[in-house]
């Protein structure tokens, strides 16, 4: 078995984890979580680096329960006051150490983002106002569709541009590419 789980591995088909794998390429699914945080590490903290530098002190922050959003909740230790608002079950454990004040929405938990998703988390989200929220999708369009595998994953990020001054797309040149299931808005919407 292992050897054929290699085999699997070495011509893309899966992706394996400590006692399992999955598998790759199907259009309908998002990665799992914690593969993504696997992955493309770097570039996620580049990205997250440079968010940074858009929270002022005391900013009320939206942020999903992307990988790269949670890069990101990593580093607001370095920021006074700042309040964040995520659907994100990570959240709390992450903002437990930089002593960031959080609030989560808790509603339908995805095993596969680790966020929470559903008309309560939706509405939760919906309750605040941000001075700036950070999204991520599965792939941006070359004629700049913002899609994703997860329609409930879009309805938070919805609702999270639509609650925030100022909307921030969590993305790095490997997703540009074919739409996915879901269109959540346009370049031109954010």
């Amino acid at each position: 078995i292992r050897r054929d789980l290699k085999s699997l591995a070495e011509s893309g088909k899966i992706i394996r984890t400590h006692g399992g794998a999955y598998l790759t390429g199907l259009p309908w699914e998002s990665t799992p979580q914690e593969l993504r945080e696997k992955e493309y590490v770097t570039e996620k903290e580049i990205i997250a680096s440079k968010c940074l530098d858009l929270i002022k002190d005391g900013d009320t922050v939206m942020i999903d329960a992307s990988s790269t959003g949670l890069q990101l909740l990593k580093l607001l230790g370095a920021k006074n006051s700042i309040i964040v608002v995520t659907n994100s079950a990570k959240a709390i454990s992450v903002c437990a150490k930089t002593g960031v004040k959080v609030f989560v929405s808790g509603g339908e938990a995805s095993k596969i983002s680790f966020g929470y998703v559903g008309t309560f988390a939706e509405e939760f989200i919906r309750r605040f106002n941000a001075d700036i929220c950070f999204f991520s999708i599965t792939a941006l369009t070359p004629d700049g569709k913002l899609t994703d595998n997860s329609i409930s994953e879009n309805q938070i990020s919805k609702a999270m541009i639509e609650c925030s001054k100022k909307s921030v797309l969590l993305l790095n040149s490997q997703k540009i590419g074919e739409p996915q299931l879901n269109t959540l808005c346009t370049l031109n919407d954010i």
